[in-house]
């Protein structure tokens, strides 16, 4: 595999899991939330239902991943970044 090849590992069981749990807990119109977004199944599936969806992600290239992903769904993506540390 090419080092900076984007793939999405989906299963089709998973998906309609996520959708499921998607459409019980939220209405269209609702917001979902996602603190661990990974390729931004969650988003994708999320905009599919009529959902809005905010993807947070501390991993650059899974930020890269989502949004390439998105794009291809022509999903709209606005992207805010904000950067935070502490040391004790």
């Amino acid at each position: 595999m090419e080092k900076n090849k984007v793939v999405y590992a989906e299963n089709l069981e998973f998906l309609k899991t996520l959708e499921r749990i998607i459409k019980i807990h939220s209405n269209i119109g609702d917001v979902v939330l996602d603190f661990f977004a990974g390729s931004g199944t969650t988003g994708a599936v999320a905009g599919s239902l009529g959902r809005k969806f905010i993807l947070v992600d501390n991993n650059k290239d899974a930020i890269e991943v989502t949004k390439k992903r998105l794009s291809h769904l022509n999903i709209e993506v606005e992207e805010y970044v904000s950067s935070l540390s502490a040391s004790y």
